[in-house]
């Protein structure tokens, strides 16, 4: 169910008065949100690889403007302290202007803690060459991408809050890490799960052995294990993640992000020279963004006699899967209502709730009581149709349901976007 060629008008009878006589036209697919953090190392070593870096801007910012992605783009620098050169902004030559001037001084690089700060996850703020608060303001329903480039491991956070207990060397002892190394990789894996953001990290493996032996790839993972086509797309993060713990990279901060369910990649810093890569570069990271799946909530729903019900997914709708629709009742009598899918959102007051969904099929419910005793719960498969083409295609649905306090309980909307 829920494929485009199968949405019909077949609302259960007792909720056809839902339909009206509205057009039922498709409107267009709403643009992805995305705000693109740049963190750059600047050390002095670094100055090619961020002017090739700037470079692919220019078409970086067409390509997700023809894929119907809203990007902001900012930059924060680690060189010395964690520093935000620049607040989210559309404007990507603003961008590509703050890269190109950026003072290249300082050789301590702490690109661990500079994740950390920049998105949130640390009692100080970045310190903030704008004048402004040092604060990165996400847009709550955009995609957090971190592109990170740097030609050295992460040092010790510069800023001793930051550090972890008994993390007092200013370089890691080789792969595996020590136990304190290791808590701050994990931190900042951590934080990065909980923004729900994806990491690109552009970095440089050194093995030099013994004592620093792999220390890059235990903190930030092995681009060797990359698995995708040679121009890096059609990215496969499970045998990916594979292939790090078989190479004994599996506790680094890319292993972490991938077993989450998000995406986490390396390359190789070194290929930033090559203006080719720079494009294939950029265009992955347009594929990632614009066929990333998404569950959004949206408007108001209506309580009823235990407050409001719920709608909820079993996971995110990937091409080709089978995820299941989650709804409890907002009564504790067993009751039926409808679960409403369309592709398109409307806001209109109908006998006495808020209509979120401008509905083309309908699913009748047989909704258990929410008396505390299971089943307490409906459930709606969906089987995700497959095919790239269904990357981006995105549906509304809301549930109703007969209360006997109140007539008729809604469920907040969902915006379900179809992703890779």
């Amino acid at each position: 169910m829920f494929s485009a060629n199968r949405l019909l008008r077949a609302v259960p009878a007792p909720f056809l008065f839902l339909l009206g006589s509205e057009s039922l036209a498709v409107a267009q697919t709403p643009p992805v949100k995305a705000d693109f953090v740049f963190l750059i190392d600047t050390s002095t070593s670094m100055r090619a690889e961020i002017g090739n870096v700037a470079s692919g801007l220019s078409a970086f910012a067409a390509g997700l403007a023809q894929r119907n992605v809203d990007a902001r783009f900012s930059v924060v620098t680690f060189g010395t302290e964690p520093i935000l050169e620049l607040h989210f902004t559309p404007d990507v030559m603003a961008l590509e202007a703050t890269l190109r001037s950026l003072n290249l001084t300082g050789g301590h690089e702490t690109g661990l803690e500079a994740i950390r700060m920049a998105l949130g996850a640390s009692p100080l703020a970045l310190a903030d060459a704008t004048g402004g608060n040092g604060r990165l303001a996400f847009r709550p329903d955009a995609i957090k991408n971190l592109v990170l480039a740097t030609d050295e491991d992460s040092d010790l956070p510069f800023h001793p809050v930051n550090q972890q207990p008994s993390q007092d060397q200013s370089e890691p002892n080789g792969c595996p890490l020590d136990l304190a190394w290791q808590a701050e990789v994990d931190a900042t894996a951590h934080a990065v799960i909980q923004s729900q953001a994806f990491v690109n990290l552009l970095v440089r493996e050194f093995s030099l052995p013994p004592l620093f032996s792999f220390k890059t790839e235990c903190q930030y993972g092995d681009f060797d294990a990359d698995v995708a086509d040679p121009d890096l797309r059609n990215f496969d993060p499970v045998a990916t993640l594979a292939a790090l713990v078989a190479s004994g990279f599996g506790a680094s901060l890319e292993a972490q992000v991938l077993r989450s369910g998000l995406v986490g990649r390396t390359f190789d810093v070194d290929r930033v020279n090559d203006p080719v890569f720079v494009a294939n570069f950029f265009d992955a990271k347009i594929d990632e963004v614009a066929c990333a799946p998404q569950l959004l909530t949206y408007g108001n729903g209506k309580p009823g006699k235990l407050g409001l019900p719920g709608l909820t997914f079993s996971d995110v709708p990937r091409r080709g899967t089978q995820i299941e629709a989650i709804i409890v009742s907002s009564t504790d009598i067993d009751t039926h209502g409808c679960l409403l899918i369309g592709l398109q959102d409307i806001r209109r007051n109908v006998y006495g709730f808020e209509l979120l969904v401008q509905p083309t099929m309908g699913v009748p419910l047989s909704i258990p009581a929410n008396d505390g005793i299971a089943p307490h719960d409906a459930r709606v498969r969906w089987d995700v149709p497959p095919g790239i083409e269904n990357c981006g295609l995105t549906y509304y649905v809301q549930a109703v349901m007969v209360d006997d306090a109140v007539g008729i309980s809604a469920t907040r909307g969902v915006i379900a976007r179809i992703g890779g």
